[in-house]
């Protein structure tokens, strides 16, 4: 039989789901295969569409410099809904890591835009 929320196969005598902790009590479990095919892809087409979304945001934020922080918050918000929704998705784990990186980078090139522009200033003191 196949969980209802995350749509993968479980056992029978399982009270909850291993892969994303739901109850498994008559209503959520699926017994007709087709209703378990049409759940399965239902899960995969959110999911692709939360991963179409965020990459399109994340170009943005790179191409459209103007509207950095609008793209960078529908990013944010994207991830974050579908990690809430799919926790233990595979494409949405790896598209958190990355998010996460990007925003390690954003930091640390903010760090060094600051710290260049008071060396700079500091420069700019002693010659005068």
């Amino acid at each position: 039989m196949y969980c209802k929320r995350c749509g993968k196969k479980i056992n029978d005598e399982w009270k909850y789901c291993p892969y994303c902790k739901e109850s498994l009590t008559e209503e959520n479990i699926g017994h007709d295969e087709m209703e378990n095919k049409n759940m399965i892809n239902k899960v995969n087409n959110e999911v692709k569409i939360y991963s179409l979304i965020f990459i399109i945001s994340m170009i943005c934020t790179f191409a459209i410099y103007k509207y950095f922080y609008i793209f960078f918050l529908v990013s944010l918000i994207t991830i974050a809904i579908g990690f809430i929704k799919y926790p233990f998705n595979n494409i949405i784990k790896l598209l958190f890591k990355i998010f996460i990186v990007f925003c390690i980078i954003c930091v640390l090139l903010i760090v060094t835009f600051i710290f260049g522009f008071i060396s700079l200033i500091s420069s700019f003191g002693s010659l005068l």
